[in-house]
Formats: structure tokens, C-alpha cells, sequence
């Protein structure tokens, strides 16, 4: 079962990657998703 909880903190790590790569490529469209408080987003980008 160790592949089952290495396969998820994989995920985890290729979603910040793929978001970072994805802010990177849109620039500003992470900071418009942040104007709007989505409570899944979270609060850590405030000016």
C-alpha cells in the first residue's frame, strides 16, 4: 500500500508545479483568482 501514498504525495507535488507553471505562463490570473477570496485559495497573497 506505500505505492498508494507515494503516488499521492506525487500528485500533490505535480499540482503546485503545474499551478506554479500555470501562473507563470498567465501572468496576473493567479492574483485576479486571489481578488475574488475563494475560500480554497486562502488568503496568503494579500497585499
Amino acid at each position: 500500500m506505500s505505492l498508494r501514498v507515494e503516488y499521492h504525495e506525487f500528485v500533490d507535488l505535480d499540482l503546485v508545479g503545474a499551478w506554479n507553471w500555470y501562473e507563470d505562463q498567465e501572468h496576473g490570473l493567479g492574483d485576479r483568482l486571489h481578488q475574488h477570496r475563494h475560500p480554497n485559495f486562502g488568503d496568503d497573497r494579500r497585499p
